[in-house]
């Protein structure tokens, strides 16, 4: 049950007593990654979520989704995709806030950057949860562009204040989801900024489009802009390279279909969820499997 939906007393018992000790396990932890060194806070990070996770209800929900998406898979090939995924996502854990470290230190390939630099206009990044997504805004500030992103605020206030106190320091722009979010992607577009998107998630707010052959709701907010704007979309690839290192690719602008816009964006949408499958069917463990994709699948 959703914080909102508790009880008052079960809602101030939250706030008073649970909230603090989070914010503070976070604030602890946040401390111990930023002092070690980049590559301990990654095999750290790694080591305790492939430890821990797989004792959490996301660990049941990733096997869900793993198993709807490609029931081709036996279920120790699962099972195996899934101990690696928890690894890949424990380092990216770890490296959050060595994030600009990894960029400037050059550990992390940027291909594709000059699709923004030639671009005079603003631009819209479609990435998903893939390798360490993290590295996205401070890869992209390279460009000397002004950077955007959306995110949905925690329950948590303290730890939502700490998650925000990072995105400031990285001079990123935070968009609340909803209204601000479509206010503020408009906004860093038309100033010719980059508005970062990561678009593999459920948005029950989204349009049905089919993902692995299933339907999907996808987020189209940010098609409807590129496509109402003329402005340029890109898709935005992150990976982990068998070499160490992490990578960000970033491609041309992609075509923007004609004729009426409720066509148009649904042609689009079912273009990424395209392009978004096939870079998991290359690399299922880089994927974050534990997200709703497609609703509770109980």
């Amino acid at each position: 049950m959703s914080y909102h939906k508790q009880p008052f007393l079960i809602r101030l018992l939250i706030r008073w007593l649970v909230w603090p000790v989070e914010a503070a396990g976070l604030l602890l932890l946040s401390g111990l990654f930023r002092l070690l060194p980049v590559r301990m806070a990654s095999w750290l990070g790694g080591a305790a979520v492939r430890l821990l996770a797989p004792f959490s209800s996301w660990q049941r929900r990733a096997e869900q989704n793993l198993a709807h998406a490609m029931p081709e898979l036996e279920a120790d090939q699962r099972h195996a995709l899934i101990r690696k995924m928890w690894w890949q996502t424990g380092r990216t854990a770890g490296e959050f806030f060595h994030a600009s470290q990894l960029v400037r230190s050059g550990q992390v390939a940027i291909t594709g950057l000059h699709h923004l630099t030639e671009n005079p206009g603003g631009s819209i990044l479609v990435g998903g949860h893939f390798g360490n997504w993290e590295i996205m805004p401070e890869a992209v500030r390279q460009s000397g562009r002004e950077v955007g992103i959306i995110y949905r605020p925690l329950n948590n206030q303290l730890a939502n204040w700490i998650f925000q106190t990072r995105q400031n320091q990285r001079r990123t722009k935070t968009f609340i989801k909803g209204r601000e979010a479509a206010l503020g992607m408009v906004a860093t577009v038309t100033a010719g900024g980059v508005m970062l998107i990561l678009a593999d998630q459920q948005l029950r707010e989204g349009a049905e489009v089919p993902f692995f052959g299933h339907p999907a709701q996808t987020a189209v907010s940010h098609i409807k802009v590129a496509l109402r704007r003329k402005s340029a979309l890109h898709m935005a690839r992150t990976r982990r390279l068998p070499d160490g290192r992490l990578s960000l690719d970033i491609s041309a602008p992609l075509d923007l279909p004609e004729g009426e816009e409720e066509e148009a964006v649904l042609a689009l949408a079912t273009r990424i969820n395209q392009i978004f499958e096939s870079w998991i069917r290359e690399a299922p463990e880089q994927w974050l499997w534990p997200h709703r994709r497609w609703g509770r699948l109980d």
